[in-house]
């Protein structure tokens, strides 16, 4: 039960923020506040990504923030300095094979359920395409680019995919007049 709520709180932050598996669950309490709105906030330090820049992660739904800080807070009470303990000594970090089996577990539960077969294959990591995309007309290319870790090159080309079919249908009814 705990595992399985960890795995769902680590599905749910990730879809909302884009934070790579490590980047989340390696995280100790000491970089999370939540903001007066209730905005959940994680602090990466540049020692702790992938390309030694670090920056301000916000959670994106009020909900899962919401989820969020009951977990810090809980996580606080039973003396863990880890946002995802193990779940045996909430005193040690969550062990990361462990861990990302049992993220498997769920997510080839969720593709079956929910009839999304990427997900048996593309697990966390597909939040940031996901998430880079949703943002992409609504924020600065260069904003995007420092909220998800990278130059914005390698961001365009791996972490945007631009899909907007009515868009594109729109713009082909206006070229032939």
């Amino acid at each position: 039960m705990i595992e399985r709520a960890a795995c769902i709180d680590i599905v749910l932050v990730q879809a909302t923020t884009g934070l790579r598996t490590t980047e989340l669950c390696m995280r100790p309490l000491a970089d999370w506040r939540v903001e007066k709105d209730g905005t959940a906030i994680v602090e990466l330090s540049p020692e702790v990504t992938k390309t030694r820049t670090g920056r301000p992660v916000p959670v994106l739904a009020p909900d899962v923030s919401t989820r969020l800080a009951a977990r810090l807070k809980a996580q606080r009470k039973v003396g863990s300095p880890w946002l995802f303990s193990s779940p045996s000594d909430p005193a040690k970090v969550w062990d990361p094979r462990n861990r990302d089996l049992k993220l498997a577990l769920l997510y080839m539960e969720l593709a079956e359920k929910l009839d999304i077969p990427m997900f048996e294959h593309e697990r966390g990591h597909s939040w940031r395409t996901t998430n880079n995309t949703l943002l992409y007309d609504a924020l600065p290319e260069a904003t995007r680019t420092r909220l998800f870790g990278h130059t914005a090159a390698v961001n365009r080309h791996h972490y945007t995919a631009v899909t907007n079919t009515e868009a594109v249908v729109e713009a082909a009814k206006v070229l032939q007049g």
